[in-house]
């Protein structure tokens, strides 16, 4: 009762406290939390849930910066297509471009991405594509067309493997994210990244992460732990989260 009780009172707070904008065709939604003495922006993305919503919010509740949490809904199912482009809609640029709006309005010098599984795979993603950017991640999938093909994924891939601006298949969106890496790789200042090597997300896609890392020579600080399940990441990563931006925030020349 207690339980349903929070979460109704997390869904009014979210109606209340939640953002619409459109970029560019794109509509987005986010909640902003603003620090005015604070030169530090941390951008968080969601993992996948069967209701959209916004992660790690309660998480970093006591840090006094800006924070801009971004949701994903734009999936048939809700689940979400990891802030990338497909059928029509150009997400990643509207995304993107909403980020720097925000980096402009705060006057942002630093910047911390986060996020978990999917979430760390686009706090990846679009992280790349700021300078100095600081990067914590939980468990992110990389080889992204193998993870889709999974039957759960079939909205994901409907939804970008169509438009003139979606991808052509599962190789091309395996290959993404790793040749953004290749291109932005400069743009990145260090990469906090928390894994298990017993789950197997390890084996099916962060070997070839930190692999591709390496060749880059990108800087990447582990944090690997032994738990068995992929959900587990939400019982770990959130200690691992708050700890580096402890760091960041105790050690402001550090970033």
């Amino acid at each position: 009762m207690v339980k349903r009780i929070k979460h109704l009172l997390y869904k009014w707070y979210v109606i209340f406290k939640e953002k619409k904008r459109i970029i560019d065709g794109v509509p987005l939604k986010y909640l902003f939390y603003s620090a005015q003495k604070s030169d530090v922006l941390i951008v968080g993305f969601s993992a996948c849930s069967d209701t959209p919503q916004y992660n790690y919010v309660r998480t970093l509740k006591r840090f006094k910066t800006n924070k801009l949490f971004i949701k994903d809904f734009y999936t048939a199912n809700k689940r979400g297509c990891f802030y990338l482009n497909g059928s029509g809609l150009n997400v990643e640029s509207g995304v993107i471009e909403l980020i720097r709006r925000m980096v402009n309005k705060t006057n942002s010098q630093k910047l911390i991405f986060i996020g978990s599984s999917k979430g760390g795979y686009s706090a990846l993603n679009i992280g790349i594509h700021f300078p100095n950017a600081n990067i914590i991640i939980g468990a992110p999938q990389y080889l992204l067309g193998n993870y889709l093909k999974q039957s759960e994924m079939k909205s994901q891939m409907d939804f970008l493997y169509t438009g003139d601006n979606g991808f052509s298949g599962c190789d091309e969106l395996n290959d993404y994210l790793g040749n953004n890496i290749r291109l932005f790789h400069n743009n990145i200042k260090k990469i906090y990244l928390h894994y298990s090597d017993m789950e197997h997300t390890y084996s099916e896609h962060i070997v070839f992460l930190l692999d591709d890392l390496n060749k880059c020579s990108v800087s990447v600080i582990t944090d690997v732990h032994h738990y068995t399940s992929h959900g587990d990441v939400a019982l770990y990563y959130p200690a691992f989260l708050q700890k580096q931006i402890d760091g960041f925030l105790s050690v402001k020349e550090g970033m």
